[in-house]
């Protein structure tokens, strides 16, 4: 399933899931401005920002040129998204809906990302995990064993993984 899907069609299809406006939290967020990256270099940002069923994005990133990027794009100037270089930074924040794990490649960071904030998730929640099946797709091999040791229904999408909280998917 998602074989042949954009990871915007994928993101898309996931934030359809839900049949209420949702709370996103990314981790890595859009690095270049230019249509050539639009398949990759994090241009989720831009399908959170511009999607009607999304209510609040808070996008999290490391690198202080990516809002250079950001603020080319009208849409991503709005309140509708909260920026932050670490999830610590965040402190308050509403229960998270989707979850979407797209920083660096690297399996430990990856749990590390997930273990930070999953005691912020809703209990409908979903996590997007990207570039698990493609590539070295490492980022997956310590995460994806352990949603589902926890629990979670996992999913295959293309290059995602997605996990369903409950398992009743």
């Amino acid at each position: 399933m998602g074989g042949n899907m954009t990871k915007g069609e994928i993101i898309n299809s996931v934030i359809g899931r839900f049949d209420r406006p949702i709370r996103v939290l990314e981790i890595g967020r859009i690095r270049a401005a230019d249509h050539a990256h639009e398949r990759g270099d994090g241009w989720s940002t831009l399908q959170f920002a511009r999607s009607d069923n999304v209510r609040l994005l808070y996008s999290v990133d490391n690198d202080p040129e990516t809002l250079k990027v950001c603020a080319t794009f009208p849409v991503l100037r709005g309140d509708k998204i909260v920026y932050s270089t670490s999830v610590k930074e965040l402190e308050e924040i509403e229960p998270i809906d989707l979850l979407y794990l797209d920083a660096e490649n690297d399996a430990e960071a990856t749990v590390v990302h997930f273990r930070s904030m999953e005691n912020s998730l809703s209990d409908d929640a979903i996590i997007l995990i990207d570039d698990v099946y493609e590539g070295s797709g490492e980022k997956g091999d310590l995460i994806v064993p352990l949603l589902a040791y926890e629990g979670w229904t996992i999913e295959r999408m293309g290059p995602m993984a997605i996990a369903i909280k409950g398992g009743d998917g």
